[in-house]
Order: structure tokens, then C-alpha cells, then sequence
């Protein structure tokens, strides 16, 4: 692939299961981005759709990279996409299968990456989105950094979108070298990093349509009944408490010595301090006050 000389080279990573119904929107807009040069890498997680066969379509298209694996998982599926990429980029992007981005989107975050480079550290740049319908009708707006972004509200609550995403290289490698296991959501644990080691730039701008089809693998902006059954599920019913918990602990014992001691003091009350401390810490933790008390109950009865 041969990339504009003067820009730096942006690699979008996407991950698709059985996403046929949409998908060929997503790839359209990815390529019909305003920046010079991007490379979209497509890695399919073992559909069975017909999604593989859209796929082939884009078999001439030099701008398009697929690879086929067997079913890895969210989490393993972008972190295998993300290696295969690393290469090539010196800012990674990741993709949904079920979006629609707007034209400037990767021009806006490397204009605002390249802005932070003089500091030599990892930094994530995310960004809004607009919710949607199937039908890509406007629902609202996501709204993401109404609880004023920070590290400790990181630690129990991903806000930083995964299909906003663009990460610089040295973040990059801070996630490959760092590994799946005991991971979440990628994009959860990649803002973990950033806000430990390095910086998270913001960005107020809404950059695509998060379309809500009902097979979206979280329910982020769906009604309140739709959300309470989630939080129940994901919590008590998939394990979910454990991997949270693993995630903290692998966060201190990876990066523990190098993040500032305020941040490593928080994070040790939370992976090994006493309930009581927990429940009644002094800052808000969650976006939501019925989600706020949810979690400090489950700090109370020893669930986290």
C-alpha cells in the first residue's frame, strides 16, 4: 500500500461477526474518509452470514486488507487485527461493523493527535457519536464526557468509545505488549493505559452514526429497562465481577510502577483496600447515580 508521503499513516482496524446486513456502508465510509491514505484491515471472527463473501468483494481494492480466523471473541479478534496492523501505522483506528462515519473523522483526530506528538507518550484521542436506529434515523447524542473523563472514573466505567478510537504508536505497542487476558472490552482497557501512562484527548466533535440494530454487542443508549437487564446479566451472569476485578489487578501489576502515585493509591484501594473504604469513596465512579449506587453496594458485600 503506498500512503501520501507528507501524512502519517493511519491503519483502520475492524473486526466483523456476521455483520452483512451493514457492513458494506461501514467499509464505504472508512474509504471515503478526507484523509490521504488510509488502510482499512478487516479480520473476520468466523461468520457464517455471507459477511466473508462481501468481504471478497473488496479483493481489488489495494486500501483493503482481510484476514479469516476462526471465532476469537471481541476482545482477541481486534488485539489479533491490531497486530497484524502494527507494522504499517503510525496511528491505529478501530472500527464497528455497524456504523457510518463522517468524512472527517480520522482527519479530525490525527489533525489533534499530531497536535500531542512533541510529548512523547501514549495517547488515545476519542470522540461523540450520534445514536441511531436500524434505519440510521437520529436518536441522540452520546454525550461521553458529561462526567468529566478521568482515570479513577475509568477504572469501573468505559467511556471512551472503541468505534471513536485512534490510538498513536507508542500506545499501540503499550496494548500489543500488554495482552489479552484478563481484558474486558479492548477499548476499555487501551483508555486504562492511556490514563495510567500517558493522556486521553477528548474531543467534543460527533464523528458517526452508531446504528442500534438490537445485535450491537453492548446496549449502550438502549431504554432503561433494555440497560438494568444488562448491568444484571453482565455483572452476575457472565462472570463479568471476576473480569472486571482481573483487569485492575493486571493494570497495577503492569503498570504500577510507572503511573503517578495518586493514581496507583486509588488503584490499590481498589484492588486490595477494605469495603468500607471502597463504599465510601470520596468521587464519583459512574456516569449514572442508580449505577453509582450499584457499584457501592457491590463494593459493601465484597463483590468488587
Amino acid at each position: 500500500m503506498i500512503y501520501d508521503a507528507d501524512c502519517p499513516n493511519v491503519v483502520v482496524v475492524l473486526s466483523t461477526f456476521n455483520g452483512l446486513d451493514h457492513l458494506k456502508n461501514q467499509i464505504d465510509s472508512v474509504l471515503s474518509q478526507t484523509y490521504p491514505g488510509i488502510r482499512l484491515l478487516v479480520r473476520d471472527d468466523g461468520s457464517t452470514d455471507g459477511t466473508r463473501d462481501l468481504l471478497a468483494t473488496y479483493k481489488d481494492d489495494m486500501r483493503v486488507q482481510c484476514e479469516f480466523g476462526e471465532n476469537l471473541g471481541v476482545v482477541q479478534s481486534f488485539y489479533t487485527a491490531a497486530q497484524i496492523a502494527a507494522a504499517d501505522c503510525d496511528y491505529l483506528a478501530f472500527c464497528d461493523q455497524d456504523d457510518v462515519w463522517y468524512p472527517h473523522k480520522i482527519e479530525r483526530a490525527v489533525t489533534r493527535l499530531e497536535s500531542y506528538k512533541n510529548r512523547r507518550e501514549p495517547i488515545a484521542y476519542c470522540s461523540e457519536y450520534r445514536f441511531c436506529d436500524g434505519e440510521l434515523n437520529p436518536t441522540c447524542i452520546s454525550r461521553l464526557n458529561d462526567g468529566h473523563l478521568s482515570f479513577q472514573r475509568t477504572l469501573f466505567e468505559n467511556k471512551t468509545s472503541g468505534n471513536t478510537l485512534v490510538i498513536n504508536k507508542m500506545l499501540l505497542n503499550e496494548y500489543l505488549a500488554s495482552g489479552c487476558d484478563d481484558v474486558t472490552w479492548h477499548d476499555w482497557w487501551i483508555a486504562l493505559i492511556a490514563y495510567s501512562i500517558g493522556s486521553v484527548i477528548f474531543d467534543d466533535y460527533c464523528c458517526l452514526d452508531y446504528r442500534r440494530t438490537g445485535n450491537n454487542v453492548s446496549p449502550t443508549g438502549a431504554g432503561f429497562l433494555s440497560l438494568l437487564k444488562y448491568r444484571y446479566e453482565y455483572f452476575f451472569g457472565s462472570g463479568n465481577l471476576h473480569m472486571i476485578s482481573s483487569q485492575l489487578r493486571k493494570l497495577e501489576r503492569l503498570y504500577g510502577m510507572r503511573m503517578d502515585p495518586d493514581k496507583l493509591k486509588v488503584l490499590q484501594l481498589f484492588n486490595s483496600g477494605p469495603r468500607i473504604r471502597k463504599a465510601v469513596f470520596p468521587s464519583r465512579l459512574r456516569e449514572k447515580y442508580s449505577d453509582e449506587l450499584f457499584l457501592r453496594l457491590l463494593f459493601l458485600i465484597g463483590c468488587l
